[in-house]
């Protein structure tokens, strides 16, 4: 007989959703079915348009926030700009 115990998460970080659509992603991290889930093409999209598309579909919950993998090869000043204001908590930094 195994003992009973949880695990208590403070954070956990998923992978960027693939594709345009985030949709079904978007009900994964609450509990909601993610039978459809379909990580779909590895076309290029702009990571901003794709979090706020996410969080809109998470009705803006509070627990939403970024982490934000910082490549050796900035994008943009104005694309760096957009995310002045978004709840970013973390980097990843390449190391090389």
């Amino acid at each position: 007989m195994c003992p009973n115990f949880f695990i208590v998460l403070q954070a956990c970080v998923l992978p960027t959703p693939k594709g345009n659509s985030c949709a079904n992603y978007a009900r994964f991290p609450f509990g909601m079915s993610d039978d459809d889930y379909s990580p779909g093409s590895n076309d290029l999209v702009d990571s901003w348009k794709t979090w706020n598309s996410f969080r809109l579909l998470c009705d803006y919950h509070n627990q939403l926030m970024v982490v934000l993998d910082i490549m050796r090869v900035l994008p943009p000043e104005n694309s760096q700009k957009r995310w002045y204001g978004e709840p970013v908590t973390a980097a990843i930094l390449d190391s090389d």
